[in-house]
């Protein structure tokens, strides 16, 4: 193999990669709307009295979808690393290998994906809003059937 079509392979396995990290990243982005939305959704359809176990199910669906959407920045942070690998790498040794279980360390443990600054503030933000609608909702019932 000449020199350029090693180069070539580093090139494209880069590429491969930072295809990757763009489809986590567009995920992440997607699950942060999709939980906005369904809980606008259940707000929305939520009439008369508000048992409490709406409550309880919207703080459930936020959990979950916090949790998925740290998996897809765990995975994409497993990229960045992978990428820089790569990078870094002599051309001859280019083998277009996308395991990413080499790189595990510190920053890709699910809990502290889960409480980084950029998780926990978004999540934290919409159990606080959550938790305020639901309230504004149920003090509203509860005033309008007092009249």
């Amino acid at each position: 193999m000449t020199t350029d079509s090693k180069n070539n392979d580093k090139i494209e396995h880069l590429k491969l990669i930072e295809q990757v990290i763009e489809r986590m990243a567009r995920n992440s982005f997607m699950l942060k709307g999709w939980v906005c939305t369904l809980l606008a959704g259940i707000s929305v359809y939520i009439k008369g009295t508000i048992p409490i176990y709406i409550l309880l199910m919207g703080c459930f669906i936020i959990v979950a979808f916090w949790y998925m959407d740290s998996y897809y920045l765990k995975q994409e942070r497993l990229y960045r690393q992978l990428y820089n690998e790569v990078r870094t790498r002599r051309n001859t040794a280019i083998d277009f290998d996308m395991n990413t279980n080499k790189q595990v360390n510190c920053n890709t443990c699910m809990i502290k994906v889960m409480f980084s600054n950029s998780e926990f503030v978004f999540y934290a933000l919409v159990i606080v809003i959550w938790c305020i609608v639901y309230y504004a909702l149920s003090s509203v019932t509860v005033q309008s059937l007092m009249k």
